[in-house]
């Protein structure tokens, strides 16, 4: 796994036995450390693979469940605007994409269409060395530098090694217009290399 070392603690992951930085885990206050045993790759796979269980999927469908993903969902909306409007403005444009993951560098409206596509993995490993800046709509590095345009954005997460060197391909927003005045994307052949 290839990852951008800032610098701070190192811990050996509980499930893998990789040794990684701290902020590869999640906090917990609970641990003495103040981070969970498990990494969160680690964390990941295990939650999917529960979610994937049949008992898991009979209560999604349960009536209480989803009532109260409503509310979490609500509180969510009401507490990231901008996230929800702008990928809101993204999907009435017809800018997703099944198989890759649209990020937006900036979540001010003036760069609402002004995204990034990534294959998930290359999104998830992203978010890691990003902290995000309600107040500015923009992420800033681990360290707290803004990155205030797209090209700072991308030339950070280029020395993270957080994308892989064909992402370029579908990187930069391609628009068709369409006579309604929407946007569409036409994304072929990209083959996405992970180091």
């Amino acid at each position: 796994m290839a990852f951008c070392f800032i610098g701070g603690s190192m811990k050996q992951c509980s499930k893998c036995k990789e040794l990684k930085e701290e902020r590869l885990f999640s906090k917990d206050a609970s641990k003495p450390s103040g981070f969970r045993s498990e990494c969160k790759v680690c964390l990941g796979s295990r939650r999917r693979a529960r979610y994937n269980t049949p008992e898991a999927t009979s209560l999604r469908n349960s009536k209480a469940y989803k009532e109260k993903h409503n509310r979490e969902s609500k509180v969510y909306r009401s507490k990231h605007q901008e996230k929800t409007k702008a990928q809101r403005a993204c999907s009435h444009a017809g800018m997703t994409c099944v198989s890759l993951r649209a990020h937006h560098w900036s979540y001010s409206e003036q760069f609402w269409h002004d995204i990034i596509y990534m294959t998930p993995q290359q999104h998830t490993e992203s978010h890691i060395h990003l902290v995000y800046s309600k107040e500015h709509m923009l992420f800033a590095t681990l360290d707290g530098d803004l990155l205030t345009t797209k090209q700072d954005h991308l030339d950070y997460l280029h020395r993270c090694k957080s994308l892989g060197p064909s992402y370029e391909e579908v990187s930069t927003v391609r628009p068709d217009y369409l006579g309604t005045g929407g946007y569409t994307h036409k994304i072929t052949e990209v083959e996405f290399i992970n180091k």
